[in-house]
């Protein structure tokens, strides 16, 4: 194939609007025409034949009342808000609430344990929680050392407990816009599972969609093509999947689609066919499943593409038994930190090398450091991190712009986001994975290149925002 990745990393560049906001360009703007409000969003699937479906219109709809009653609820701009949410359309349709009104969207597993939960809401303070029934109790269970004042919104029950969903949407029978926001108006909080209690929260922008899209569109081999209908393998209530996966497909007006219950390879095929899916964002985990030992082939290569979210060790030989088994070999995408795709694969535009989860994706400057931030040469160890600015000197917009930290937001100065894979780059810039040491902690970021004497003291942050300094350096 003809290899263009040097054309199009060169090439790139970062265009951001004055104002963004999260809810226009993935529901608003799907919902003006009759034609696009007729658009199916997203599907889910709790068991097989079992299936809603979400057109944008409704979904504009719903979210734009549902922020009419959080704003009458006293959520503005800034305020935190939970979301403890098992259905996956119910999860984005209230963050497209929150983030009408300006609000900090934290999504949380309905999965972790309750001290865990605990554990989260105490750190982040949230002004409302929204929450389902499988999540009430474990709220209610620790609700003795939670923050007081927190207002929950219970979708889908009624409880002496909550505020219910469906009585402030009838109380809202026309629904408000989207508030104005500069692209770096902080949108999520994301806690990596293995946060501590004294760990801080890393704040992700609205622009971190736009600083998404390289990965999501080059992972899926140049995403959209025109009726498209993306199955989400992994979990929705994660900053990745959700900044990275979900929005994106919302922000293309293509289909999202949720398989809520366990698949097993038998059933793979019939999901496929009915739901007409189209393309495949799984992690690589979930795949391995699918290409078990034992497992028949699965005709999949009719699928457009087919993107493997690396979020631990990269493993060669699950790519190469997809290939096998599916038909083709996924895109490798590999992110840290709440951010989808710093690198990867596009069978598209650039070919795979064995052993490696791939090359920067156009937009994102990636290097090796050594232990006093130091840029390594090709072929040197170290361990990889992301930079603030771009190879032209242009903020990268997927950068976290804050952190939030004993109650309140702080400035996020930092030079390097630290990713906690040990690799070297070669010469072409791909990435060539280690094991990580057993002693290393797998979140961690750099300071800025300036004199000792001249830095700042360190303040305690998030576990990816370990000794962060201020910086000034602006340029490449």
């Amino acid at each position: 194939m003809n290899d263009q990745y040097s054309q199009l990393y060169e090439s790139f560049r970062w265009l951001l609007p004055a104002q963004f906001n999260l809810a226009q360009p993935c529901c608003v703007q799907w919902s003006i025409s009759p034609s696009d409000a007729r658009r199916v969003a997203l599907v889910v699937e709790k068991s097989e034949g079992d299936a809603t479906t979400w057109q944008y219109g409704q979904l504009q709809n719903i979210s734009s009342r549902l922020a009419g009653g959080m704003a009458r609820m006293g959520i503005q701009r800034g305020d935190r808000v939970a979301l403890l949410l098992s259905d996956p359309a119910y999860l984005v349709i209230a963050a497209l609430a929150a983030w009408t009104l300006g609000a900090i969207v934290m999504p949380l597993s309905s999965r972790v344990p309750p001290t865990q939960l605990a554990q989260r809401l105490r750190q982040s303070a949230p002004r409302a929680v929204v929450l389902d029934d499988p999540a009430l109790a474990a709220y209610l269970a620790e609700r003795a050392r939670l923050p007081s004042g927190t207002r929950l919104v219970g979708q889908g029950m009624e409880s002496e407990h909550c505020v219910a969903w469906r009585g402030l949407l009838a109380r809202q029978p026309n629904g408000v816009h989207p508030v104005p926001l500069p692209p770096d108006a902080p949108a999520l909080l994301h806690f990596p599972p293995e946060a501590g209690p004294q760990h801080a929260g890393v704040l992700l922008p609205h622009s971190a969609l736009i600083g998404n899209l390289p990965a999501f569109v080059a992972s899926l081999d140049w995403f959209p093509r025109g009726k498209d209908r993306l199955w989400i393998a992994a979990n929705w209530a994660q900053a990745d999947v959700l900044l990275g996966a979900v929005l994106p497909a919302l922000y293309f007006g293509a289909t999202a689609i949720a398989i809520t219950q366990p698949l097993d390879a038998a059933s793979l095929l019939s999901r496929l066919y009915r739901l007409r899916i189209s393309d495949l964002i799984a992690t690589q985990d979930t795949l391995r499943e699918f290409c078990a030992p034992g497992h028949p082939p699965l005709p999949l290569a009719s699928l457009n593409a087919i993107a493997a979210l690396v979020t631990g060790t990269y493993r060669d030989t699950d790519m190469q038994r997809c290939q096998e088994l599916l038909g083709r070999r996924p895109n490798a995408v590999y992110g840290a930190h709440g951010m989808y795709g710093l690198a990867g694969d596009s069978g598209e535009k650039w070919a795979a090398a064995d052993h490696s989860p791939g090359r920067p994706y156009p937009g994102h400057y990636l290097a090796a450091l050594d232990a006093a931030d130091n840029e390594l040469p090709p072929g040197v160890q170290g361990e990889l991190a992301l930079r603030q600015y771009d190879r032209h000197g242009h903020t990268d917009p997927l950068f976290p712009v804050g952190i939030w930290q004993q109650g309140e937001i702080q400035p996020a100065p930092m030079t390097w986001m630290r990713t906690g894979l040990h690799a070297a780059l070669d010469s072409e810039g791909r990435i060539l994975p280690l094991p990580m040491p057993p002693t290393e902690k797998p979140y961690g970021s750099g300071r800025s290149k300036k004199p000792a004497a001249s830095r700042p003291n360190a303040r305690p942050t998030h576990p990816a925002a370990l000794r962060v300094r201020r910086s000034s350096n602006t340029t490449a």
